[in-house]
């Protein structure tokens, strides 16, 4: 490798480096959360949350789960849109471990911005976290993702079905019935609140 080629390649880790650094103070956006994955709206925001959290170990290897896609008319060359997941703990401790799936997506290997992600993401996880990153399609990422969001639903509705609406006037303080839909207090016409609570604290 020539020198001037070698010396691209450090100016290059150079300006990757310093753009992560940059991602410490930005605020990650996030698509869905549950107890056992997050799923980030950027490549960018999952670098970001991973800088300002506190995770002590990461689990090997990284995954980069890719879906192929067709390149213009008239090329060959194979394009894939990435997906990259992450598995962070907390803790050190090996019977305390619970490893939450880090995922963000949308990098691609073709195009401007979204090649630009690509190399974010796998310069961050090779060269910071120091993990091997391996490669699956990208079906295997969605099993786990339709299996979360899934559990989330689960977790939502039974909540729901726990819960009881009680719906209070501001003016006069009277609780409305229990099955009353009213928008305002049918004794004194006053705004109501609405809040939920256990069911067996409603009925008291």
């Amino acid at each position: 490798m020539c020198e001037s080629e070698v010396e691209r390649i450090r100016r290059r880790q150079e300006y990757l480096d310093s753009e992560i650094r940059s991602l410490a103070k930005h605020t990650p956006e996030t698509v869905f959360k549950t107890a056992n994955m997050i799923y980030f709206r950027e490549v960018e925001d999952l670098i970001a949350h991973i800088l300002q959290s506190k995770y002590k170990t990461f689990k090997l290897p990284a995954w980069r789960y890719y879906c192929r896609e067709d390149g213009p008319q008239g090329t060959t060359k194979p394009q894939n849109r990435l997906y990259y997941l992450i598995e962070a703990s907390h803790s050190q401790l090996p019977e305390a471990k619970h490893y939450i799936k880090l995922v963000a997506g949308e990098a691609t290997d073709y195009s401007g911005h979204g090649s630009m992600d690509m190399e974010l993401a796998e310069h961050f996880i090779q060269n910071w976290l120091h993990l091997p990153i391996e490669e699956r399609p990208l079906s295997y990422l969605l099993d786990e993702i339709k299996s979360e969001r899934n559990k989330k639903r689960t977790m939502e509705n039974n909540r729901k079905r726990n819960l009881k609406e009680v719906r209070t006037c501001i003016k006069c303080g009277r609780t409305l019935p229990e099955n009353s839909k009213a928008k305002n207090c049918p004794y004194c016409g006053g705004n109501l609140t609405v809040k939920y609570v256990p069911k067996a604290e409603a009925k008291e």
